[in-house]
């Protein structure tokens, strides 16, 4: 680890298994090459230990459905972001998803497809009725951002994976 690795962990024994594995062995990581493929911006972080806690039961709500899949589905969650505070600075958010298999990959892969659409449809039908000038600006810049998602679904080692990319001048 380095000065600027923050680790958390909800539960004290992984953590400890995690920070003893780190101390004793020189092996690579799981998630060590996603770490340096992320690393560098204001924000990454980095789950491996998925559970969802949500509802059980069939829920109609297709948010919620796309939660289940997703979380059901996937075995490492990373997430980076970069941005630059000033009028009109560049975003950048990267994200990594990985699975066991090509099919659970493709499945969530078109879902984030048609959640993109559908984010740039409810922007676009939203912007007229934006009060204050802010708002506007952020909805006109969030859609070219959008827009221009880069989605690769791709193989790896050990199972496959989706990299998604936003990139563009966004005021945060």
């Amino acid at each position: 680890l380095d000065d600027h690795t923050l680790l958390w962990s909800v539960g004290n024994d992984a953590l400890t298994k995690q920070l003893d594995q780190l101390a004793t062995e020189t092996t690579t990581l799981p998630w060590e090459s996603t770490w340096k493929a992320m690393e560098g911006g204001l924000f990454t972080a980095i789950s491996t230990e998925v559970e969802y806690k949500g509802p059980t039961e069939n829920v109609p709500d297709d948010e919620e459905k796309f939660a289940q899949a997703f979380f059901s589905k996937t075995r490492l969650h990373a997430l980076g972001m970069d941005w630059q505070p000033t009028a009109g600075g560049t975003v950048t958010i990267k994200a990594q998803f990985q699975f066991d298999t090509k099919d659970d990959a493709q499945t969530i892969e078109t879902e984030f497809r048609r959640l993109l659409k559908l984010a740039i449809q409810k922007t676009r039908e939203n912007l007229p009725d934006a009060k204050i000038d802010k708002e506007k600006d952020f909805s006109t810049a969030l859609i070219p951002l959008l827009e221009q998602a880069q989605i690769k679904t791709h193989p790896t080692d050990t199972g496959w994976q989706i990299d998604l990319q936003l990139t563009g001048p966004l005021d945060i």
